[in-house]
């Protein structure tokens, strides 16, 4: 959210796309290839062109490569991949896409049918460039990571690039559940380049990754850690709409929870997931490291989350989630916005499309009440209190927010300072490690990290941000 006494997140954010339009940086989005040039440019697709000095990064998209290992598989069997852009020097930012989970198996082969998420068969020949976010190439916008070489791991495999099963027969279609190998071909990939990851000393490398990418970027950090080679002298971790609370809905019924088990013991996580957290769990219940407040505590790679207390996403498909049969969980939103019916009377939180402006007092208090458990269980999960690691978390009820103009335009205060900062600005101060203050400035949480920008406070009354 904007800081206080700004006019709020909306006005600002439309301020912020004028602007950005008046100066040019619209995205291109470009033609999507046809099936023929498609087909051509899998048989002739080799490795990815070594890193050049002269390589424009503001003009160059982002090209696709398919991993060339057959276990690497999306959901359908199609092989997965990544998008590549070099840059100068020895800085790398890896980014985890996002997209949801999928609960059943049923689900997951229809997402394998019918959705980029599930099958690399439609993915592009490029990406487009991103205007906000770690890899936008933008110097002005992006100052820390644009001119870094980006890579964007595409997510085909349902659960947050950590399933590690065989495949599954279901009405004669195959499911493949290779998301942690869809993760460690890609590393062996991008290490085996000319110019790769790693073959130069002192590469830094941040890995990030946004909503289901988000939540990979914590399950899978220390993991990454390890198999990097020793020539990266610097790695770090951001996540991105990643933590997922482990809470009821509105009305107590543990929905999320249920569905994030489901995807635990289906995708076989448990070789994936921290040892250390599983074995802290209680008998039966080691599954409760596929969310975020249980996993975050073991995480012992820096790192930075980038959230929101009243996420879009949450707030839809936790807090107002609605228990669903299990032969209705077509798609991964399909519980979401149920809660509360869409009417004349209350559309609060009805669709994607609907905010906070439209919510009752009463609905308002429930959603204050969820801000108040996201902020005991970031508080909880260690991630705040550790020098190493830091936090930005917002009151805009949006999703995925640094890949949008919140990046640049939401500003919260340090605990440390007590400055403003920008989400760039806070993640930028938090890679560098630039204390503002040698001593911290007793704030709310006086034990915190001094990369911790706390949310602002809801109205109780219109306007409530």
């Amino acid at each position: 959210a904007a800081a206080k006494g700004d006019d709020g997140c909306l006005e600002a954010f439309v301020g912020a796309l004028v602007a950005l339009e008046d100066r040019g940086e619209a995205v291109e989005l470009g033609t999507p290839p046809s099936a023929a040039s498609m087909v051509a440019h899998r048989r002739a697709l080799g490795s990815p062109p070594s890193p050049s000095p002269v390589v424009d990064t503001a003009t160059a998209h982002m090209k696709l490569h398919l991993l060339d290992d057959p276990r690497a598989r999306c959901l359908d069997g199609s092989q997965a991949g990544y998008y590549y852009r070099p840059g100068r020097g020895d800085k790398w930012v890896m980014f985890l896409e996002g997209g949801g989970w999928c609960y059943t198996p049923a689900q997951c082969l229809h997402r394998s049918r019918s959705h980029h998420t599930g099958s690399s068969r439609t993915w592009p020949l490029t990406r487009s460039n991103d205007n906000h976010g770690p890899i936008a190439p933008s110097a002005s916008l992006n100052p820390d990571f644009y001119d870094a070489t980006h890579v964007f791991i595409k997510y085909c495999d349902g659960a947050s690039f950590a399933g590690d099963g065989e495949y599954q027969t279901l009405n004669d279609g195959k499911l493949h559940f290779r998301g942690r190998q869809i993760l460690d071909s890609t590393l062996a990939a991008l290490q085996q380049l000319e110019h790769g990851l790693g073959t130069v000393g002192n590469t830094q490398v941040l890995l990030t990754g946004c909503s289901a990418g988000g939540l990979a970027v914590i399950l899978n950090a220390d993991r990454v850690a390890r198999t990097l080679p020793r020539t990266v002298s610097q790695f770090k971790a951001a996540a991105g709409s990643g933590f997922f609370l482990h809470q009821h809905n509105a009305a107590g019924f543990d929905i999320y929870g249920w569905e994030m088990r489901q995807v635990y013991h289906m995708q076989n996580l448990s070789g994936t997931l921290s040892t250390e957290c599983q074995q802290a769990q209680t008998m039966g219940e080691a599954w409760r490291c596929v969310l975020a407040p249980h996993a975050a505590p073991f995480v012992q790679t820096p790192l930075f989350l980038l959230d929101s207390a009243i996420d879009k996403w949450q707030l839809l498909c936790i807090h107002n989630a609605h228990a669903l049969p299990q032969d209705e969980y077509t798609n991964y939103m399909a519980a979401c916005g149920r809660l509360w019916p869409a009417d004349s009377r209350s559309p609060c939180l009805a669709g994607w499309g609907s905010g906070l402006a439209d919510c009752s007092a009463t609905q308002m208090a429930s959603i204050q009440s969820f801000a108040a458990a996201f902020r005991s269980q970031l508080e909880h999960s260690l991630v705040t209190a550790r020098r190493q690691h830091g936090a930005f978390i917002s009151t805009c009820d949006s999703h995925c927010g640094f890949t949008s103009p919140e990046w640049n335009v939401a500003r919260l205060s340090s605990t440390s300072s007590g400055k403003a900062f920008s989400m760039q600005q806070a993640l930028g101060t938090w890679w560098h490690d630039d204390d503002m203050l040698a001593t911290p400035r007793p704030r709310a949480w006086p034990h915190a990290s001094p990369h911790v920008y706390l949310p602002c406070e809801l109205h109780d009354e219109p306007p409530y941000q």
